[in-house]
């Protein structure tokens, strides 16, 4: 029951009541989903020699040894055993080990937790000894190798390349018991060390006829609580022994909770951290020597027949930083440091935020208002973000004689450099809009560019020559008009006075051909210009390429950007389908009043809303987070409810009060097992799966699989649009583990009421906003979750394996905002910020507090959230 789960290659440690593993993970540091981490972080760890800023370095290599005892006749082959036989469901916790001739026997699987005591520790391991890496040794007795330090510094062995340690039962009985003990070195410098646990999935697996008779079955999966663990930092010799102490003891579901911080749980190492030139009141560990971190569990006499079919899967991690010029906090750490409020509740009082490093001001779109509020970033202790004043795009371009604005609205906002750029729609939105220019320096209104209908997200290119500007062209609500969509493309090198654009549109492109390249086109009459809807738009990090979301369309467009004159989309790339069913991407999909990630018979549409691009050995990747859409039209309403119809019939009914044309579509239950569409009965599904537009567009006819909208995690591109990496469950399992996000009442909880699983048959989190930001030398994303709040900090400086970094949220969930603020008049940001919507980060060059920061705008709360970055 090993599984390589996700793109990333993550394994993760399973235990059934048929089978339990020890998984060491093939790749990563350690995060959620990362396995055992086999690479080592490091952060601030510069040197200066010469005048020249000189990186230091860090490299961890891990190897294993695994035990397992079933209780079979040869474990006790030259050794003494005596049993605890204290009350049944007991260990030996407190309790004196036994001492015969003199000899104080030892306690497996822990002394402060054991079930047998014996003479020989050593010999007994051996006897139970079941895998080890590197394995040294032949045949069915497998000994581990050291893991060492070579001359140049280098770990040996790297652990990216072991396999992971199996332990095969036949059946996990009430006394079973094993461990993993874990060696690792590092190389060339001291470091702190964390080790973390992170629950994957849990699953009851039905109820077997005799686990429903056990007194003790309840709801959920009790194996969670019945299998206990520990974990201690070990001499070698894989028993608790001398002044080993325990750093957690506990159910297996607890222990999977220790990581209270994004790190880990802190462990205390061999030397001093100044002696290593660390900055912490805990010690490091040494370089060069092996180390050793053990995780035993065991079944507790009392238990059996209610854990029978549950398993659970879980990740351990090891996460490494260098001690030097550290101060053993871990790294990358967002923290809050300041708030302003607009006042507004649930109207976007606070949606796109843009940083202008030349005035040191903070642009935010205020869509309520239709103006940009300006906001003042200072350095005061803390740092301050007060408001300056506001700049009018529809009056500046009313002022200036541009006609159709003064009732448009003000939808997107950037900066580079002391020049602010601003999408403004029309009046009518299926008419041209048009970008205001300003001046950061006084907020003067200096330049405006013709642009395409409903001009959304507008964006610089890094070289600041250009602003780009997605047109989404949507239709009328009865599809009588349907604006083609564009990106305008506005040259202002020539100074924002002079500002000219020109257009990339898809008329080149021709529907049939994408369908069968498997883009969604699937509106009503609709040509593949007319039916494409840009969403967001970047430029690649060397200004002469862009990339373009098709939200709705599942797909992605390159854009030649050379000319700015002639402007031309040369791809589109469709994106595919996420797979439910497949390891990793578990998912929570039922309303239920609990936290069940699990696999389900379902599929989505990635569907990405905000993407960011950033350049690795001169490779672009694109990052996009997979928000999901629908269209929701009188002409087309594709958002549907998977509805039990009576008789045992199931159809996806379109959620429109019945003022839509759509029709309700029927499903095949025949595709499905017995009690999986009853189990996820209100599921939110489109109407219109990817086989709709092969046949009668009008009746896509009883469908076999359901789409929702949406990843539900984010996407690593490469330049052609091929899937480098995508997040699989991770989000739901950050939010799941966070201590920002109480479980009974927030997680997937929706953007304006607090309430569990409110979200999981529809959008889960919810990722949105996207940012990027480089920081010493590395690159972060960063990704805001619209419905339960917060942001998500990933490592994507290795495009195939990123790394989680840290969560966090700042809403408040001991105040329901429905009921405090809608209800009883309370300001809008009475229960903290709620749902991100766009995210701009702030190098540490720019900032003025000297620290990275990201800026966040909250568009239920209407506030604007400052964080920095350590």
């Amino acid at each position: 029951m090993h599984d390589n789960n996700g793109a990333d290659g993550d394994t993760g440690i399973n235990l059934s009541r048929r089978k339990a593993l020890a998984a060491l993970g093939s790749i990563g540091v350690a995060s959620v989903g990362a396995g055992l981490g086999t690479s080592a972080y490091f952060s601030d760890q510069e040197t200066f020699e010469n005048n020249s800023l000189v990186a230091g370095t860090l490299d961890m290599g891990v190897g294993y040894t695994a035990h397992y005892s079933d209780w079979s006749s040869d474990e006790g082959d030259g050794v003494d055993v005596v049993m605890y036989d204290g009350d049944a469901g007991e260990t030996g916790s407190g309790t004196e080990l036994p001492t015969v001739d003199g000899t104080t026997y030892t306690g497996l699987p822990a002394n402060d937790a054991w079930l047998i005591a014996v003479d020989d520790p050593e010999a007994f391991l051996d006897n139970t000894r079941t895998g080890a890496y590197p394995n040294t040794g032949t045949g069915e007795n497998p000994v581990q190798g050291p893991v060492t330090c070579t001359d140049d510094g280098t770990a040996t062995p790297q652990a990216d390349d072991a396999e992971a340690p199996v332990i095969d039962l036949d059946d996990v009985k009430p006394g079973d018991f094993g461990e993993v003990t874990f060696d690792f070195a590092l190389c060339d410098n001291p470091g702190y060390v964390w080790v973390n646990g992170t629950l994957r999935s849990a699953d009851e697996n039905g109820v077997t006829e005799p686990e429903a008779d056990d007194p003790d079955e309840g709801d959920g999966v009790e194996l969670l609580d019945v299998v206990q663990a520990a974990i201690w930092i070990d001499d070698g010799d894989n028993y608790q022994d001398g002044g080993e102490e325990p750093l957690v003891v506990g159910s297996l579901r607890d222990v999977l909770g220790m990581d209270a911080s994004v790190n880990g749980t802190a462990l205390n190492g061999d030397l001093p951290a100044e002696d290593g030139g660390g900055m912490s009141e805990r010690n490091c560990f040494s370089a060069g020597t092996t180390h050793s971190v053990v995780f035993a569990w065991w079944v507790p006499v009392d238990h059996g027949n209610e854990i029978q079919s549950d398993t659970a899967t879980f990740d351990l991690s090891l996460y490494a930083e260098q001690c030097r010029h550290n101060d053993g906090e871990g790294m990358g750490r967002l923290a809050f440091e300041t708030r302003y409020e607009s006042g507004i509740y649930d109207e976007g009082g606070a949606e796109i935020p843009t940083f202008d490093s030349a005035s040191g001001d903070a642009y935010v779109i205020n869509a309520d208002a239709g103006v940009v509020d300006v906001l003042d970033l200072s350095a005061n202790s803390p740092l301050s973000l007060t408001k300056n004043t506001t700049l009018d795009p529809k009056a500046d371009l009313t002022n200036a004689g541009f006609g159709g604005f003064d009732d448009g609205s003000v939808n997107s906002v950037d900066a580079y450099e002391g020049l602010v750029a601003v999408a403004v729609e029309n009046n009518d939105p299926r008419a041209d809009g048009r970008v205001a220019l300003y001046d950061t320096s006084d907020n003067s209104f200096v330049g405006s560019a013709p642009l395409g209908p409903l001009p959304d997200l507008v964006k610089f290119t890094p070289d600041g020559n250009t602003v780009m500007i997605a047109n989404e062209g949507e239709p009328a609500s009865d599809y009588t008009e349907d604006p083609e969509g564009s990106v305008s493309v506005v040259d202002v090198s020539n100074g924002p006075g002079n500002a000219s654009s020109a257009t990339a549109g898809f008329g080149n492109f021709n529907a049939q051909s994408l369908r069968e390249d498997g883009v969604r086109i699937f509106g009503p009459g609709a040509s593949a210009a007319q039916d494409l809807e840009p969403e967001s738009v970047v430029a690649a990090p060397d200004s002469q390429t862009a990339y373009v979301t098709l939200q709705e369309n599942n797909a992605v467009g390159k854009i030649d950007i050379s000319d700015t004159s002639s402007p031309e989309v040369t791809d589109i790339f469709p994106l595919g389908y996420k797979d439910f069913s497949e390891p990793g991407n578990e998912l929570d999909a039922v309303n239920d009043g609990q936290v069940d990630i699990r696999n389900e018979p379902l599929y989505a549409m990635y569907q990405p809303d905000v993407i960011e691009t950033y350049e690795v050995g001169g490779e672009t990747y694109i990052v996009a987070a997979n928000e999901g859409d629908a269209r929701e039209y009188d002409a087309l309403f594709e958002t549907g409810i998977l509805t039990d119809t009576g008789g045992g019939n199931f159809a996806i009914q379109i959620d429109d009060d019945g003022e839509s044309a759509t029709a309700d579509v029927d499903v095949d239950e025949s595709a499905f097992s017995d009690g999986v569409l009853s189990r996820l009965e209100g599921l939110e599904v489109t109407a219109r799966p990817p086989s709709f537009g092969e046949g009668d567009v009008s009746d896509p006819g009883p469908v076999t699989e359901l789409y929702l909208f949406g990843g539900r995690s984010y996407l690593i591109l490469d330049s052609d649009g091929q899937q480098v990496f995508e997040s699989g469950d991770q989000f739901e399992q950050i939010v799941r583990n966070s201590d920002d996000v109480p479980n009974d009442i927030g997680f997937n909880a929706d953007d304006n009421e607090n309430g569990i699983d409110e979200e999981s048959p529809a959008a889960g989190p919810e990722p949105e906003g996207v940012a990027i930001g480089e920081i010493d030398g590395d690159v972060f994303a960063f990704i805001g979750f619209e419905e339960v709040g917060g942001v998500a900090m990933f490592d994507v400086t290795e495009p195939g394996t990123p790394s989680f970094v840290d969560y966090i949220n700042t809403r408040d969930f001991d105040i329901d905002p429905e009921t405090a603020i809608e209800d009883e008049g309370e300001p809008a940001s009475v229960a903290g910020d709620l749902a991100p919507e766009g995210l701009t980060f702030v190098p540490a060059a720019d900032s003025p507090s000297g620290d990275p920061l990201l800026i966040v705008g909250y568009e239920v709360s209407g506030t604007t959230a400052v964080y920095s970055i350590a």
